[in-house]
């Protein structure tokens, strides 16, 4: 994992109350339903806060549910039906169904379940029209896993000077105000190239069929980087950009925009690299309709995050993907981290990619081979 820190301005989580607000949660988490909350002058010497500190601490946990008065006592008690957490953490993510956004959302609520936090699962439909602080209400911090449509000018601001702690996953956010855990997504480009030309390719396609946010960008700049390489500089020859908007499902827009690519060109190319395993499968369906057999006249790669779905297209995909574990847990740590404000930082995280090498990718055809002209 790579680091960029930069300092991040004390917001809500550094206020004195805040943190006696923690401190509190986890006291009463040990404490049985009805059990005694300290008394004001106990918390005062404990914590060497103020009065009024002590207050506002113990209004938010009242809030949370956390604790209450009976009527007719002075002394607050421990609620019979409370959550014990650590921490309550919002988790926003777009409204409409992905496998990858799942992969990530299950992985970090798996990670943030280990440090006692729960977790208010909130979704959104337009991020335009995304209202990020009453979206995460009385959370502790937030987690925001952003749709394919460019930040409006009031989210940036936001995210720019945020109140509370907040992480973005995915989103290659450098230079900001928030932590963000990414891919290291460039790196997930040069990768799959590097595979390609150790087996003999260089007329390498690049299949772009996803919208052009931050993630998918990167790998094509890892692909153009890598091509650069070894001396391939005709590159919008190569690149088939299916124009999937935000909300599209891509597997169709990918087939329907590498069918058009095939019966328009007559660029030769030994091999596609595809920003996800769902161009990889138009294409893998596309190369068969036009007689190309994969890997033998084409070898495909893809990115696939961490996906089962791999395994099972025929013949199996080789891919670049992450290990999504590792991803749910440098999220927890840099959430935690911004919680604690330990080490009071913002910046970005990358996770490294792995190669997973199946059936979809073999040596470069040779001289004599049919190419994909001579097979039309």
């Amino acid at each position: 994992m790579h680091y960029r820190v930069r300092p991040m301005p004390t917001k809500l989580v550094g206020t004195k109350h805040h943190q006696v607000a923690q401190l509190l949660r986890k006291h009463i988490a040990q404490l049985p339903p009805g059990g005694k909350v300290p008394t004001f002058a106990e918390l005062t010497r404990r914590f060497g806060a103020s009065r009024t500190t002590i207050e506002t601490a113990l209004q938010r946990l009242r809030k949370d549910g956390l604790i209450y008065r009976p009527a007719g006592k002075q002394r607050l008690v421990v609620a019979e039906l409370h959550d014990k957490a650590a921490g309550s953490i919002a988790l926003l993510r777009p409204d409409y169904p992905s496998q990858d956004y799942d992969a990530i959302c299950c992985a970090v609520v798996e990670a943030g379940k280990k440090r006692g936090w729960v977790f208010d699962l909130l979704s959104y439909g337009d991020l335009r029209a995304l209202d990020l602080e009453r979206a995460w209400g009385n959370n502790d911090a937030a987690l925001l896993l952003p749709n394919c449509q460019e930040f409006p000018p009031h989210l940036v601001r936001v995210l720019s000077n945020p109140r509370k702690p907040i992480v973005l996953l995915q989103e290659h956010w450098v230079g900001r105000g928030v932590c963000n855990v990414c891919v290291d997504d460039r790196m997930v480009g040069r990768m799959a190239v590097e595979h390609l030309i150790s087996l003999g390719h260089r007329r390498i396609l690049m299949l772009l069929e996803q919208p052009h946010v931050s993630s998918v960008m990167e790998r094509y700049e890892g692909w153009r980087e890598a091509m650069i390489g070894i001396g391939e500089t005709d590159l919008e020859s190569l690149l088939v950009d299916c124009q999937v908007e935000n909300g599209q499902h891509p597997l169709t827009v990918a087939y329907a925009g590498m069918s058009r690519w095939m019966e328009t060109n007559r660029t030769k190319f030994t091999a596609i690299f595809s920003t996800t395993e769902y161009g990889a499968i138009a294409a893998i369906r596309t190369l068969d309709e036009h007689g190309l057999k994969v890997p033998d006249d084409v070898s495909v790669i893809s990115f696939a995050g961490k996906s089962n779905l791999c395994a099972f297209i025929r013949p199996p995909l080789t891919a670049v993907e992450i290990d999504m574990e590792s991803y749910g847990r440098a999220t927890a740590d840099a959430l935690s981290e911004l919680l604690s404000q330990s080490s009071a930082s913002a910046g970005e995280i990358k996770i490294k990619p792995a190669l997973w090498m199946r059936r979809t990718t073999g040596r470069a055809p040779d001289q004599t081979s049919r190419s994909r002209s001579d097979n039309e």
